[in-house]
């Protein structure tokens, strides 16, 4: 996550052309280390273990976050407002920090990692303290401001910190071995494997790159740090598949596949609900009316009334559960006038018929008779006693962003049309802008569940001389199944 940064006087010079790919590189590492350890941290902010580990992470960002401070924004700020030596102390500053704090946390961590049962909160205590002596002794050999110049004419520099921080990977991956091994209870112990499995790698590829290749002056091999990247990217993708699947540092996360029609259909549960019970109180009334009417003579008008309320209420409740309810379709090709005398167009009013000869439909008949039963209604309410309604047929006809061809069936009546603030959520559920109480907004919303079983569609739209026009559009084709 690191490297020394070139300069014309020292071991290490990059070609102009490669800066590009460098920063980016750079950039790259940087905002996969936040984005991980940030992931970690959320995962339970309160827990001592998921505290330790982002702060880990985020010191070892300083690696990166430096490079690119240095390369990209460094002469940005050089040629705005910064003179060149402050970049350099900030650098210098940042290089000091990660070299001799990154390590020290995350041995602080693996040794929570070690002590505590299912990511409890753990308290250090003076431990941390006693991490701080060898980092201070080494920052007093060699002081934090002159990281920059120390990188590139010291050998003692890299041999003490190689030894410092490689003691203190031993030390971690020590810690990570005996909790795994220590811990008796299956279910956590797979938890610390899967965490030693994310963190331990990622640790000794640093430690290798960083400190091993420059202090044994490997300087064609030192660019290979730049592979923590992939390394990250593989980390951050196993802990996310740990989590979905049994759960990881504190966090699982659940794929629900998600229906979006659930609201309605939560809705449509309730109505069920509500219709069962209502038709167990209906077999009472009727039976009280039916017993009124035959142990009393005359029998009373309120029997009659009883009867009537209750005929019309089982009446009301079997539409809602058609209109609700789960559809099972059976298509097949049907000539219209199977689906004509289906329906009973004949007490329809006026009704027009337009088919071409031999024209069919591929639909299930009872569903499709009832949608079309359904605008036939509407239309007669809309239009009242002089309703006139045009039915036509017509095939080949394209669906727009549909491929293939449909049978188009249009219903179009004389009525005053689709009002202007009902026509956004027509075929909506529970939208309705009919009176009384055997409307509950759901016909529509049914005629468009059966015809996108269909794999087709059902439009809407006002007629240009007056009143509206319904189209279904059939494939004329059966779907893949």
């Amino acid at each position: 996550m690191d490297a020394v940064p070139p300069a014309a006087s020292g071991p290490i010079c990059l070609e102009k052309e490669g800066a590009a790919l460098y920063l980016s590189v750079n950039l790259l590492c940087t905002l996969l280390i936040w984005a991980f350890f940030a992931l970690v941290f959320l995962s339970n902010p309160r827990n001592r273990l998921n505290q330790l580990c982002c702060l880990a992470g985020m010191l070892f960002s300083l690696g990166t976050f430096k490079e690119f401070f240095y390369y990209d924004l460094g002469p940005l700020l050089t040629g705005m407002v910064q003179p060149e030596g402050l970049v350099r102390v900030l650098y210098a500053w940042m290089t000091a920090g990660l070299y001799l704090c990154a390590m020290p946390a995350a041995l602080l961590f693996c040794y929570c990692f070690r002590e505590a049962r299912e990511f409890r909160h753990s308290h250090p205590g003076t431990r941390a303290l006693l991490l701080c002596v060898p980092a201070l002794a080494l920052a007093a050999a060699f002081p934090p401001w002159e990281s920059y110049a120390l990188q590139r004419t010291s050998v003692p520099f890299w041999v003490c910190f190689c030894i410092y921080n490689l003691t203190y990977g031993v030390c971690c991956t020590v810690l990570m071995v005996q909790a795994v091994l220590r811990e008796r209870d299956p279910a956590v112990s797979r938890q610390k494997r899967l965490v030693s499995a994310v963190m331990l790698p990622l640790m000794w590829y640093w430690l290798i790159t960083i400190f091993v290749f420059h202090t044994f002056q490997l300087y064609p091999l030192l660019h290979l740090w730049q592979g923590c990247s992939v390394l990250l990217l593989a980390a951050l993708g196993f802990y996310l598949a740990m989590a979905v699947r049994g759960g990881m540092m504190g966090v699982r996360l659940k794929i629900v596949r998600y229906q979006w029609d659930s609201e309605a259909q939560t809705a449509f549960r309730g109505v069920h609900f509500i219709s069962h019970a209502i038709r167990k109180d209906l077999t009472k009334f009727s039976w009280c009316a039916e017993n009124l009417r035959r142990h009393l003579d005359p029998p009373p008008p309120e029997a009659e009334i009883i009867a009537r309320s209750a005929r019309h209420l089982d009446e009301l409740c079997g539409r809602v559960s058609l209109y609700s309810g789960e559809l099972h379709l059976s298509p097949a090709p049907h000539r219209p006038e199977e689906l004509w005398a289906e329906c009973g167009l004949e007490g329809a009013g006026e009704v027009s018929l337009s088919c071409p000869p031999g024209a069919l439909l591929l639909c299930d008949l009872t569903h499709t008779a009832e949608v079309l039963r359904n605008l036939l209604d509407n239309a007669r309410e809309a239009a009242g006693e002089d309703c006139r309604v045009r039915v036509e047929v017509r095939s080949g006809e394209k669906l727009r962003g549909v491929p293939g061809r449909f049978t188009r069936l249009s219903v179009s009546d004389n009525g005053p049309g689709i009002p202007k603030a009902l026509q956004k959520d027509l075929f909506l559920p529970f939208t309705s802008q009919k009176a009384g109480d055997r409307h509950m907004g759901l016909g529509l919303f049914y005629c468009q569940r059966v015809m996108q079983a269909h794999s087709g569609a059902i439009t809407a739209q006002n007629l240009p001389g007056g009143g509206a026009c319904f189209q279904l559009y059939f494939p004329e084709r059966r779907p893949p199944q």
